[in-house]
């Protein structure tokens, strides 16, 4: 016989799951920052900064290649 639950424990189960999404969605919206802030970064700081010595489209293209390279190596940084 399957055992029901009680309006406590409803009420406990509402409030973790309430709990799991409020943190899934402040987590994502961190993440989605700071990508938009580093991309924005990347764009027009880190050639004139980093790369001061190239021409201005190829320091562009080796600020945005890093930019990927991070991006590409995070799924590897969220399993270690």
């Amino acid at each position: 016989m399957a055992r029901g639950l009680t309006d406590s424990s409803a009420g406990a189960k509402r409030a973790s799951v309430f709990r799991v999404g409020a943190t899934s969605f402040t987590g994502t919206a961190l993440e989605y920052y700071d990508i938009s802030i580093y991309g924005t970064a990347a764009a027009l700081v880190f050639p004139r900064l980093f790369f001061s010595s190239a021409d201005p489209f190829v320091a562009t293209l080796a600020a945005f290649g890093t930019f990927a390279a991070g991006y590409a190596a995070r799924p590897g940084r969220s399993a270690a």
